[in-house]
């Protein structure tokens, strides 16, 4: 008489028909290349997995820093910039303008220029209520029963 032999797996088990249809489609899937969702780091522009950890461990990271300090200091390099360009334009209008007014009183002086006042229309007359009357686009005045 011999002993069983010890089991080293478990033993088989019938499948039907919808569970082996089922563990096919299951390895059918392995098969196509399936996209995963990836995140842009605009300070050191790479992709990177879109998780948590590998944010977190990117973020961590002596690059990614050097990066951001990077990246505002440039900022600050531009806005500065940008800034003392606007100021010496601004300064040479000023100094356009004011060399203009000067020219335009020599010519007058001179007579080879005329002054002319504005048209009346483009001021409120004399003495005019602050409300305008009606006039200059401020509504009339209430009337006085």
């Amino acid at each position: 008489f011999h002993p069983p032999a010890p089991r080293t797996s478990t033993p088989k088990r019938f499948e039907t028909r919808e569970v082996a249809h089922e563990r096919k489609e299951r390895s059918k899937m392995t098969e196509y290349w399936v996209s995963q969702a990836k995140y842009w780091c605009k300070f050191c522009k790479c992709w990177m997995t879109d998780s948590k950890s590998a944010r977190s461990r990117h973020e961590q990271g002596n690059r990614h820093k050097d990066a951001v300090q990077d990246f505002f200091k440039t900022n600050r390099e531009k806005r500065k910039a940008d800034e003392m360009e606007k100021n010496d334009l601004d300064r040479e209008m000023r100094e356009i303008e004011r060399k203009a007014r000067m020219q335009f009183k020599n010519d007058v002086e001179l007579g080879q220029a005329k002054w002319v006042a504005p048209a009346a229309r483009d001021y409120p007359p004399r003495g005019a209520p602050p409300y305008g009357g009606g006039a200059y686009g401020a509504p009339p005045p209430p009337e006085r029963p």
